[in-house]
């Protein structure tokens, strides 16, 4: 996640303070990305699933790494369509091979009951993740940013900053690649489980094998109370058969 939204906000100094773009051509300038992610987005949930995970994440850690380094050569003189507009497309790609598998990778052998904590879990972690990415390039751009001279001025003084926080975004892609590499299983995803299947039918057939389970128990229960009833009856007519011999 440092290394998206480092990406995201990045591009954004990048058009507003290297282009001097005004805020409303900034927004349009991320158009196309937005659009695209959402049919990328929502292809990509279709196939994976179907899909062995792990050559995706790992194509996706090189093409985010290969949009930050589009964007470190872009300057106040490149145009939109040359460098920012195809890495921007890059961008949404490496993301959709990335992120949405590492989202299934993390969840799919965890247990039904067990779904909720481990998506808050991987939550969290991103949400952890972002803002300290970000700090850490934010130092990294701020401490390189300018010309001590004082010669260079605006954008390129800036574009300085800003390039070298691209490479720490490099850095942080391959960094994820090796613990991708790695960490992760080569199998495709195995969900649904076993279990969740079994209890599918189970439901489909309309006898959950929790309520067979119930169901078994009160039964033998009830012929157990049938069994002591039964014996406490011939008891009582055993004793009124001997009152009346003695009789």
């Amino acid at each position: 996640m440092a290394m998206f939204q480092g990406v995201i906000y990045y591009v954004n100094m990048v058009f507003q303070e290297v282009y001097g773009w005004t805020t409303i051509k900034t927004a349009l300038g991320f158009l196309v990305h937005s659009l695209l992610a959402i049919v990328v987005f929502a292809g990509l949930g279709r196939v994976l699933p179907r899909l062995p995970l792990k050559p995706f994440i790992l194509t996706g850690f090189l093409l985010r790494c290969g949009t930050a380094l589009l964007f470190s050569f872009v300057n106040e003189h490149t145009s939109y369509w040359r460098l920012s507009f195809p890495a921007l497309i890059l961008h949404v790609f490496g993301v959709g091979f990335s992120m949405l598998p590492l989202q299934i990778t993390a969840a799919r052998d965890a247990d039904n009951k067990d779904q909720g904590l481990v998506g808050a879990i991987y939550n969290t972690g991103l949400q952890l993740g972002a803002p300290f990415g970000v700090a850490i390039l934010n130092v990294i751009s701020i401490s390189t940013n300018g010309d001590n001279g004082g010669a260079i001025h605006g954008g390129a003084a800036l574009m300085k900053g800003y390039r070298n926080s691209f490479y720490g975004i490099i850095a942080l892609g391959v960094f994820g690649f090796i613990l991708a590499l790695i960490i992760l299983p080569w199998d495709k995803p195995n969900r649904p489980a076993k279990k969740a299947v079994e209890e599918t039918k189970d439901l489909e057939a309309g006898a959950p094998q929790g309520m067979e389970d119930t169901s078994t128990i009160d039964e033998q229960e009830l012929h157990a109370s049938k069994i002591e009833s039964d014996g406490s009856t011939a008891a009582s007519h055993i004793e009124s058969a001997s009152i009346e011999i003695k009789a």
